[in-house]
């Protein structure tokens, strides 16, 4: 929705859809996730994770291929292919759900006026 709504401006939009790459984000989700529920990190299954996710990607190419991606203009930017098939029923999901539902709120204004091409936001 953002990216439709920003269409026209000069500001990007980009989704950033990352597999495995190699940093310590393991550590630090873990960390947080201890803190927030009161208990202490399993550091068995940090270290397990980070074995395998310093298997993952270089992030400096990463990075790289984000700017490339945003100077493109690109909005998905994927690193790994191999998420695609997880990705696939997720989608199928969504527009099921969009396809069933049984419009009890009326029509939506915004998207309405965005499928007649009307600007949504002003500048």
């Amino acid at each position: 929705a953002l990216r439709e709504e920003l269409a026209g401006t000069d500001v990007g939009v980009s989704l950033l859809v990352p597999g495995a790459v190699a940093t310590p984000i393991n550590f630090n989700a873990g960390a947080a996730e201890a803190k927030l529920l009161g208990r202490e990190m399993d550091a068995a299954v940090a270290e397990k994770n980070s074995a395998l996710l310093l298997q993952g990607a270089d992030p400096g190419r990463v990075g790289e291929q984000v700017v490339e991606a945003m100077q493109q203009k690109q909005f998905m930017v994927v690193t790994h292919r191999e998420w695609g098939p997880f990705a696939a029923p997720v989608h199928r999901e969504i527009e099921r759900a969009y396809e069933e539902f049984d419009g009890r709120h009326g029509p939506d204004p915004v998207a309405t006026a965005m499928a007649a091409g009307e600007e949504t936001i002003s500048s």
